[in-house]
């Protein structure tokens, strides 16, 4: 069977999620599938099986860990992604996915950037025109600990977004 999902809730959507882990082939097409933090990365799994290339729209807000993995696995199914947070919790190949599903540069995606490694804030950096702002921002300049972009003159691009930053610049 083929589902219209145009308009359904989460219970809804979840009980099309559970229908597909009990026998996948009970659904054979899913269309206007929308998701939200109310499906796991379990369901997301089974529902991204079952619809077209770039038909699932993503509402990002408060999605955790597994599900934004999740949503990497399966990039080529996503239309497009609102509310979108990004977190240490992110791999720098996941954040590079995830930007890469904005086409322009349009600052709409917000960083918490508490924890966050080198290789992130370089994709920070390399996407700086898509953040809309950056919480939680630490740079440690101190010799031997150094948790700062690559490039030096990248510190000012960071900071420019930033909201309360904190630098550590002792030796």
């Amino acid at each position: 069977a083929t589902i219209d999902l145009a308009g359904a809730e989460s219970g809804q959507i979840d009980a099309v999620a559970a229908a597909i882990g009990e026998d996948a082939d009970r659904v054979s097409a899913i269309t206007n599938l929308s998701l939200t933090s109310a499906q796991d990365g379990v369901e997301m799994a089974s529902l991204f099986g079952k619809v077209e290339d770039g038909s699932v729209a993503v509402d990002a807000s408060g999605l955790g860990q597994a599900q934004l993995s999740q949503i990497v696995v399966d990039l080529a199914k996503v239309s497009g992604i609102t509310n979108l947070t990004l977190s240490s919790d992110q791999t720098v190949a996941e954040m590079s996915a995830l930007f890469g599903l904005y086409a322009d540069d349009s600052a709409t995606v917000a960083v918490d950037a508490a924890g966050m490694a080198q290789g992130q804030l370089d994709q920070l950096v390399t996407n700086i025109a898509r953040v809309s702002g950056i919480t939680n921002l630490s740079l440690d300049l101190t010799d031997g600990q150094e948790v700062v972009p690559s490039e030096t003159a990248d510190i000012t691009t960071l900071l420019a977004k930033a909201d309360g930053a904190s630098v550590n610049a002792s030796n």
